[in-house]
């Protein structure tokens, strides 16, 4: 075996030689003392360390990476000769080249071939997008036209892409592989782990350019930008409501099918959502977090000191647009609307009369019970 470092830069010497009239191929001659000075050793001896070999020559080495160029135009070849060391070694290809499929070059090894193909470029006719290789782009293909032809089992969701599929699956088998190494919660795709990482580094990459508020991932950035537009693109199609995220309209959805998932293991009382759950057990706690810097009363929900420290500033934001009196709480708002309309939503079973305020039917149930 020749090494790569047996062979100087500077020993290098180019012999050109033809076969039978079709174009040149070169042929690496290595030039040492022994050919300057005359050859010592005898022809047995020449015979004896005469050997098949292969020069590996690494991809960095431009110089070195000898292409056998056209092989379309040119005669198979089938033999070099490497003159050096003070005899005579013999190069056997053997026909094991690595043919170029776009423009035919060849190489000697498959690494060689691969790093060569990288110079191609398939580019998407749509959108110009380039590929280093044709299976990529057609992967990027399906994009354009649709087609979704990886499809699940379970739950029948169509994919463009095998490697899509495999992470849904989890979801199905509940398999949750990327484990976080800080607090140990796992996750069933790469990704979601790398989103969770984020908590614990504290960054917060996207920002808003409206407002200057900074969010963990780029889909609760934009989900915020809707609060700035004033965008709702969510329907409800039972009543028409509309809101600027998904999950609200999931939530909002649940009061017209009257599902409520999330149950309280004191009471037994449910809710539709998880924050009016939580909302709802600090009445078993008796906790009250929420603190008025003003005054010092405290509050078990964050709202309702929203709303207290109204008093202090004297702002009421919620305006009748009826007669123009405002109010501190939306609820107060509503009640207050009902003299407009005259609409009494509030009746009593006992006698049939009704009322626009709950605290009149509750005085009125009163007078029943004593």
């Amino acid at each position: 075996m020749v090494k790569e470092e047996d062979i100087q830069e500077e020993e290098y010497g180019y012999m050109i030689s033809q076969v039978e009239d079709e174009k040149p191929f070169a042929e690496l001659h290595c030039r040492t003392e022994t050919d300057a000075a005359g050859s010592s050793v005898t022809d047995n001896e020449t015979k004896q360390i005469k050997a098949e070999i292969e020069v590996k020559i690494e991809d960095d080495e431009q110089e070195h990476d000898y292409l056998v160029q056209s092989v379309s135009e040119q005669p198979p070849v089938t033999q070099q000769k490497i003159h050096g060391q003070n005899d005579e070694l013999n190069l056997q290809l053997k026909g094991r080249l690595h043919h170029c499929t776009v423009c035919r070059k060849s190489f000697t090894t498959l690494r060689k071939l691969k790093k060569h193909q990288k110079t191609h470029f398939h580019e998407c006719i749509q959108c110009g997008k380039a590929f280093t290789r044709m299976s990529s782009l057609k992967t990027h293909m399906l994009i354009h036209t649709g087609k979704k032809p990886h499809k699940c089992i379970q739950c029948g969701k169509a994919f463009s892409q095998v490697s899509h599929l495999k992470p849904h699956m989890r979801i199905h088998t509940g398999e949750k592989p990327h484990k976080c190494i800080q607090c140990g919660k796992t996750f069933s795709q790469i990704s979601s782990l790398k989103t969770h990482m984020l908590i614990h580094t504290g960054e917060k990459h996207h920002k808003c350019v409206q407002c200057g508020k900074t969010f963990l991932q780029i889909s609760h950035l934009k989900t915020h930008m809707l609060t700035h537009t004033g965008e709702k693109p969510h329907k409800c199609i039972q009543c028409g409501n509309t809101f600027s995220q998904i999950s609200s309209l999931k939530t909002h959805m649940l009061i017209h099918t009257g599902e409520k998932p999330h149950k309280c293991i004191q009471c037994g009382k449910a809710f539709t959502r998880m924050s009016s759950l939580k909302t709802h057990m600090v009445i078993h706690t008796r906790e009250k977090p929420h603190k008025c810097d003003q005054c010092g009363r405290a509050f078990s929900v964050v709202s309702h000191l929203k709303t207290h420290y109204l008093t202090h500033t004297g702002e009421k934001p919620h305006k009748c647009d009826q007669c123009g009196k405002a109010f501190t709480r939306v609820g107060n708002l509503k009640t207050h609307m009902l003299k407009h309309t005259e609409e009494k939503p509030y009746k009593c079973i006992e006698s049939g009369k009704a009322f626009s305020k709950i605290s009149n039917l509750r005085f009125q149930i009163h007078t029943h019970t004593g």
